[in-house]
């Protein structure tokens, strides 16, 4: 749906035949343009063999955002 993003507080079952890192890249590109701080809660599998797993976002994903500006502290995400 086009318009503005919001942010704000998310809670979300994920489904078992996709893993948490399938959901999560998407929500880290739009999360730095929402008028609030998201606060997400992804519930499901960490990793599987189709999907970058969250460990791989961490280590690789978030340090090349970083190369575009945006740094660990506007960023947090607890695994």
């Amino acid at each position: 749906k086009p318009g503005v993003i919001v942010g704000g507080k998310i809670v979300h079952d994920c489904a078992p035949s996709r893993s948490i890192g399938y959901y999560l890249e998407s929500l880290l590109y739009l999360a730095p343009f929402s008028k609030q701080n998201f606060n997400i809660t992804l519930n499901g599998i960490t990793n599987d063999e189709v999907d970058t797993s969250v460990d791989t976002i961490r280590t690789v994903l978030l340090p090349q955002l970083s190369k575009f500006g945006i740094e660990s502290t506007e960023l947090k995400v607890r695994f």
